[in-house]
């Protein structure tokens, strides 16, 4: 992975390869209540073999859910 856009506190793009080229954006923004609203983005060319395009589908599935959980883990207020 490679930074190709940065805008310090506010939207990082990062680039891969693998298993596909794709560009990832996270955006961080103001919310409601003094809190911090996160947006992502994923963009990728799918395989052209039908399989690999399923297996790279759900793969990037997996990606999404488990990132989302790894910044609510940081960004949730203990209770």
């Amino acid at each position: 992975m490679r930074v190709v856009s940065l805008d310090p506190e506010r939207e990082i793009t990062l680039y891969a390869d693998q298993p596909t080229p794709m560009y990832i954006t996270t955006r961080l923004s103001d919310a409601d209540g003094g809190g911090t609203k996160i947006g992502r983005s994923f963009i990728w060319e799918e395989p052209a073999d039908p399989d690999v395009a399923s297996q790279v589908r759900q793969m990037l599935q997996a990606v999404v859910f488990a990132g989302e959980g790894a910044i609510k883990s940081v960004f949730d207020k203990p209770e």
